[in-house]
């Protein structure tokens, strides 16, 4: 979450938290949700109240960016938001320079 405020301050996320047992306090953009400790049950608790076409973007705690152009990442997400053909986007390292 640090990476993306450092990197992309007027980001949209809002991130869902699963815990079992220890949990941080919820802000405007992280919310903190009780969960099993199973995977399968823990994603269906993550999304079980969130609306059926609302884009969830999914990521593990070990994988964050490290560099990116948060213009063209913008431009990007404005277009995947009104392209009704787009089901999904990857973010994904191509090398490095």
């Amino acid at each position: 979450m640090l990476q993306y405020q450092r990197l992309w301050p007027d980001h949209p996320f809002r991130f869902r938290i699963p815990y079992q047992q220890l949990r941080g306090p919820n802000t405007e953009r992280a919310e903190y949700i009780e969960s099993p400790p199973e995977i399968p049950a823990t994603v269906l608790r993550l999304i079980e109240d969130i609306e059926d076409e609302e884009w969830v973007y999914w990521c593990s705690d070990d994988k964050y960016p490290i560099r990116f152009d948060s213009r063209k990442v913008k431009e990007l997400l404005n277009y995947a938001l009104t392209a009704s053909e787009i089901s999904g986007l990857l973010f994904a390292a191509l090398g490095l320079p």
